[in-house]
């Protein structure tokens, strides 16, 4: 397998877009090594933290390992790549941490922490299939193919996740926090684990999940587990406050998803054609 994955490793056509004078540009990129992730464009400010826990300034080709943070500054924008094929998006504004990155089709597991602002993720098999999640305060999002953006909105009252499906089938479920799960009546049970499988999302849908419905159903979740004895009316209030609808997108939401910031206040940097090497591109 390891031959396949050097041979497949060797050169990722990707089609990335870029608007500068609504031309679209081919670049060729190496995919990075596993439990890695590296950068393939870049604008405006983009930090990282580095091995002491400073932001320091990223650039195109750097390779980011496990653990790291990165955040975008207003007007800003990055695009990362993991040794699957799977791209990541960010947009301005926004705060991640790479937790966990995969390795092979052995190890195939990413999990990233979207801590607030514009997550666009497109699931690809290059070298092999990855088991991709992102994780929010409310939300934890299953990916398998798909292509899809995640929005967080966090330091007011009522922090929120968004996730609208451009292609594909995400798995979304709630982040509730119960008590342990051993000592729970069979009846809680059973509602905590239709949670736990979530709802798929589909193509051209988008769901909704406040940090007040996770927290209420959690508060709700825990008093019942106190009580001796339970009723059926409680189970089902329960129940009807742990669904979660989706609804279709709307035009305005896939203008959100679609493609790289339009901004030449910004120089952008991306990938050289064969060269491997950073740069600004130019304007055509």
């Amino acid at each position: 397998m390891n031959i396949k994955r050097h041979a497949l490793l060797l050169i990722l056509l990707a089609v990335f877009f870029v608007y500068s004078c609504g031309q679209k540009e081919i670049i060729e990129v190496k995919l990075p090594e596993g439990k890695t992730a590296e950068v393939i464009f870049v604008v405006g400010d983009v930090f990282v933290t580095s091995s002491s826990g400073a932001w320091i300034r990223v650039d195109v080709g750097d390779v980011l390992e496990e653990g790291v943070k990165i955040k975008t500054e207003a007007n800003s924008y990055l695009e990362l790549v993991l040794s699957s094929g799977t791209v990541f998006r960010m947009k301005d504004r926004s705060e991640l941490q790479l937790v966990m990155l995969p390795v092979d089709e052995n190890q195939n597991r990413s999990l990233i922490k979207l801590v607030t602002g514009d997550l666009f993720t497109k699931a690809q098999k290059i070298t092999y299939k990855s088991e991709d999640s992102v994780v929010t305060s409310t939300a934890t999002l299953g990916v398998r193919g798909t292509e899809f953006l995640v929005h967080v909105e966090n330091g007011s009252s009522e922090g929120f996740t968004e996730v609208l499906v451009s292609d594909g089938i995400v798995n979304v479920k709630m982040n509730i926090q119960v008590p342990q799960r051993s000592g729970l009546p069979r009846e809680i049970k059973s509602v905590l684990n239709k949670i736990d499988r979530g709802v798929k999302l589909r193509k051209g849908t988008r769901i909704t999940i406040s940090g007040q419905k996770v927290s209420d159903l959690s508060g709700s979740i825990t008093e019942l587990s106190r009580k001796d004895e339970i009723s059926d009316a409680e189970i089902a209030r329960l129940k009807e406050e742990s669904i979660l609808t989706f609804v279709p997108m709307t035009e305005d939401d896939k203008k959100r998803i679609e493609g790289r910031p339009d901004d030449h206040d910004h120089p952008q940097r991306t990938r050289q054609l064969e060269t491997g090497s950073s740069a600004p591109s130019q304007e055509r």
